[in-house]
């Protein structure tokens, strides 16, 4: 996909973040942000295992897994939607746009009805 020149009438920091969010487009794509998602999750399992030789539990596996998923979303939303003028929707490949609503939703909601559920245990 051929990247459109950004608008004249940004400034040269504006024009430049454009076309790095641009040339980042590509790569956020299903399989690199699960490719990610499956490094830091095994990274926090490798690191707790060789911290405290124990397993971590399922509430700290759950955690880390809906923060990355969080994580991810947010990165592909801040690159393909607020970078860009104006944003670029079109050039999010094929599913990523709907996933990453999709998945931000679910694991901001879980997230906090988890937070919400343990304030108003205490």
């Amino acid at each position: 996909m051929i990247n459109p020149p950004p608008p004249q009438s940004l400034t040269p920091f504006a024009a430049w973040l454009d076309r790095s969010s641009r040339a980042i487009l590509p790569y956020a794509s299903l399989q690199m942000c699960g490719l990610a998602g499956l490094v830091m999750f095994f990274g926090f399992l490798a690191l707790r295992l060789y911290k405290t030789r124990e397993v971590p539990e399922a509430d700290a596996c759950l955690r880390v897994g809906l923060t990355t998923v969080t994580l991810l979303t947010a990165f592909v939303a801040f690159v393909g939607l607020l970078l860009p003028t104006p944003p670029a929707p079109p050039e999010l490949s094929e599913g990523v746009l709907r996933t990453v609503g999709l998945t931000s939703g679910i694991a901001l909601i879980s997230y906090t009805l988890k937070t919400l559920k343990q304030l108003f245990k205490d």
